[in-house]
C-alpha cells in the first residue's frame, strides 16, 4: 500500500487576546475551585467540632 504525504500547516502561536482570554479562564476556574474545596473544608471541620462536643456532653 503506497502512502501518500500531503504537506501541513505550520504551527502558529495563538494570538494575544487568545491568551489573555485563556488566562483568564483559568483564573475564574481556580477561584471556583478554590471557594468549593474551602466550603468541603469548612463542612468537615464544622461537622468534626459538633462530633466531638457532642462526645463532650
Amino acid at each position: 500500500m503506497p502512502v501518500v504525504q500531503q504537506p501541513l500547516t505550520l504551527y502558529r502561536r495563538p494570538g494575544v487576546l487568545h491568551r489573555v482570554i485563556s488566562l483568564g479562564l483559568i483564573g475564574v476556574i481556580s477561584v471556583i475551585v478554590g471557594a468549593v474545596v474551602a466550603i468541603f473544608t469548612a463542612f468537615i471541620a464544622i461537622t468534626g467540632v459538633i462530633r466531638l462536643t457532642d462526645l463532650l456532653g
